[in-house]
């Protein structure tokens, strides 16, 4: 049983005009570089309704687990991404559209990336480009990424044809840390600002907060239509980096009591691999850090039995499982821990080890959906497969007891369903300078 929002922009229009209302004022008074407009495009237009159609929604009901309800709130239904960043690469290249037709000029987007946003970014210009959507064509995408992320980038739709590679270059980085490279893109930009260049850095927090505030209004039309129940609590579980979607879930349940149709009450609870764990050990009362591991054996995995909060087993306890949960220091970490202590949730670490171990298990679980492939090996995505991993090992060891869970499908891909950007695609660079002549040989 479920439900599925073939037509986002249209079902959501009004409330989603509403809160990009709130969020130009706001805007308006503190902007400093270069944003466009915070505004959703109309949806009586074929074209656009046509964009938007290509990131359907779903609330799905799952089976249970140990006694415990589950819902999936599918946000991975753009086929060339599978991924909840397309949900918000649409809005932002529908705003950039909308300026660039205003204003006649060509505009930029220059991202740092770990992969998915950016292929998002390309796939959602693509789409507009091939409906011929006005102003599409004076919009170019910049996408940076750290080379220990370019088994993440995926192939476009558009990437057969030469001037659109050119045009919307993919750049590959050697730099430590994601934070180097946002850092590096950031300076750039700055130079940017000094020349008669439109460009867009589109890292701000609401840039991400207006399209997932989807989440909230999907729920609620599934608990209209019968899907999910009317009452009681629910725990709204997420495989994070920095937790921009359930801050913008959040964003969207304000505007649905603004708006008189409010949600049950709602918790969170996050889950994120031993690269990153910092959410997780912010929303902690004890003010500690990741336990200590130990091996028992010289080939064995390394073990540790004192913190459910982390893996009792890894083949490496700095491992990074996934390379698009690279954030550490999140700043929407303060925001989610007061959200957290405020009502109800938590957080888990995972491993690879674990989700490897759980793998037949959550296929078995998710039954006829086509959300995972045969072996983990071909995974390049870890989101589902992280999320539910966490979510049953709190249920195991008793860190979660809400009866109800609604998983939040934030991305699953592997090679075979979206096929991966050969690295002749992509262009290596060497720092800020060759950075800022591929930016301005694109624009």
């Amino acid at each position: 049983m479920g439900l599925t929002i073939a037509d986002p922009l249209h079902r959501y229009h009004r409330r989603l005009e509403n809160v990009a209302r709130q969020m130009e004022s706001a805007a308006v008074a503190t902007r400093a570089g270069f944003e466009p407009a915070f505004a959703v495009p109309d949806p009586e237009d074929p074209l656009w309704s046509a964009f938007f159609g290509a990131t359907p929604l779903r609330y799905l009901r799952l089976p249970s687990y140990r006694g415990h309800r589950f819902d999936l709130l599918d946000l991975m239904g753009t086929p060339g991404t599978r991924t909840t960043k397309s949900l918000a690469s649409n809005t932002i290249m529908a705003r950039a559209i909308l300026h660039a037709r205003s204003s006649g000029r060509p505009l930029t987007i220059v991202t740092p990336t770990s992969g998915n946003k950016g292929t998002a970014l390309r796939d959602a210009l693509a789409r507009a480009q091939a409906l011929a959507l006005p102003g599409s064509e004076l919009v170019r995408v910049v996408m940076i990424v750290p080379s220990a992320s370019a088994g993440k980038l995926r192939l476009c739709s558009a990437d057969e044809d030469a001037s659109f590679t050119r045009n919307n270059p993919v750049a590959v980085a050697e730099v430590s840390s994601g934070a180097e490279l946002k850092e590096m893109v950031f300076k750039v930009t700055e130079q940017l600002d000094r020349r008669d260049v439109d460009h867009w850095y589109t890292l701000a927090l609401d840039n991400y907060r207006l399209a997932d505030t989807m989440r909230a209004f999907v729920e609620y039309d599934a608990i209209a239509a019968g899907v999910a129940p009317a009452e009681g609590a629910r725990l709204h579980a997420h495989a994070v980096s920095s937790a921009y979607g359930l801050l913008g879930y959040e964003l969207g349940r304000e505007a649905l009591r603004a708006d008189s149709a409010p949600l049950p009450e709602g918790g969170y609870f996050l889950v994120q691999h031993l690269g990153a764990p910092d959410m997780v050990l912010h929303q902690r009362t004890r003010q500690d850090g990741p336990p200590r591991y130990t091996r028992t054996e010289p080939d064995g995995p390394f073990v540790q039995h004192s913190d459910p909060d982390f893996p009792f087993e890894t083949d490496d306890p700095e491992e990074v499982l996934d390379a698009t949960f690279y954030t550490r220091n999140p700043p929407t970490a303060p925001a989610m821990t007061e959200l957290i202590r405020g009502r109800f949730g938590g957080g888990i670490v995972v491993s690879r080890r674990e989700c490897v171990a759980r793998f037949a298990e959550v296929r078995e679980f998710l039954g006829e959906l086509d959300l995972l492939p045969q072996d983990t090996a071909e995974l390049r995505e870890w989101s589902l497969l992280m999320v539910l991993t966490g979510v049953f090992n709190a249920i195991d060891r008793g860190l979660v007891r809400t009866p109800h869970i609604v998983l939040h499908a934030s991305g699953s891909y592997w090679d075979a369903a979206v096929p991966p950007l050969p690295a002749d695609r992509c262009v290596q660079i060497d720092g800020p300078a060759a950075l800022l002549d591929l930016i301005e040989t694109a624009s």
